[in-house]
């Protein structure tokens, strides 16, 4: 792919991989392509589904830093975001979206309706209340930890009355593993996919 055939994302970081002189560094340069590619990532910039394998050239990893665009720690960013870097990451791992009704990100109370979940996402699920293990809003809240293309693993976490019970803290109290259709009976209204 071509700078002038480039999708606006990845012609961003190739021209952020091209502005940085060499004597800056390893270390600041691996730092401004992480934030860089999560600046997109947030901003929403557009990506094609093909980008994935052209990002995977500015790939740098030295002693002293890492900067991987194929790392799960921008596919759940780009989950939480919205946009497109979500797609071209499940195309190039070859991956169907896992897609909640209702999605929380750390920290925040905002809900995420009929999104990918990633993670450190967690999703909202109608049960019974555990007094001490954490729910927002009446619901269950269940931590992703790992998934694939056909099981997705689920934790829930005690919650001390003074935390916030937007964070997964300590050792998880509940585990579950589910497959697609598991997944899919783990809601009471169908999930739809996203784009």
């Amino acid at each position: 792919m071509t700078s002038t055939s480039a999708s606006p994302g990845l012609a961003f970081l190739q021209a952020a991989s091209s502005a940085m002189p060499s004597t800056l560094g390893d270390r600041a340069t691996i730092a401004a392509m992480n934030e860089a590619l999560s600046f997109a990532i947030r901003c929403k910039m557009r990506f094609v589904k093909t980008d994935l394998l052209e990002l995977l050239r500015l790939r740098r990893q030295t002693c002293v830093g890492v900067f991987r665009p194929d790392s799960e720690h921008f596919y759940s960013g780009a989950c939480a975001a919205g946009g497109t870097f979500a797609g071209a990451w499940e195309k190039h791992f070859g991956l169907k979206p896992w897609i909640a009704p209702e999605v929380l990100e750390a920290r925040s109370p905002d809900v995420l309706a009929n999104n990918r979940v990633g993670p450190g996402l967690a999703v909202l699920i109608d049960s019974k209340v555990d007094e001490d293990l954490a729910t927002f809003r009446g619901k269950q809240i269940w931590w992703c930890t790992s998934f694939d293309d056909s099981e997705m693993i689920l934790c829930r976490y005690h919650c001390d009355p003074h935390d916030t019970p937007l964070v997964a803290r300590g050792k998880p109290a509940r585990r579950m593993t589910l497959n697609r259709s598991q997944w899919e009976k783990l809601f009471d209204t169908p999930v739809s996919t996203a784009p």
